[in-house]
């Protein structure tokens, strides 16, 4: 992922119709965010806005609604 002002952007390289759940957690495992992302053939990237406060380094865990697609991303705010 990519991240500018307070965004992040997840390009898709094989898009499918589906809903993301994700949850991005700080680096002690407290989730401070979730949301929905949803996807369709034709999306090439979805936009995340974050509500991240502090610096810090922070994981956001991508989740597929059947539960058979789970990744696992490293974010560094400064």
């Amino acid at each position: 992922p990519a991240t500018r002002n307070g965004t992040i952007a997840i390009r898709w390289k094989n898009p499918v119709e589906n809903n993301f759940q994700f949850e991005i957690s700080n680096s002690i495992g407290q989730i401070v965010q979730t949301g929905t992302i949803q996807t369709s053939k034709s999306t090439r990237q979805s936009v995340i806005n974050l509500n991240l406060r502090s610096a810090g380094i922070y994981f956001i865990h991508l989740m597929s609604s059947t539960g058979t697609n789970k990744q696992v991303f490293k974010l560094v705010v400064q």
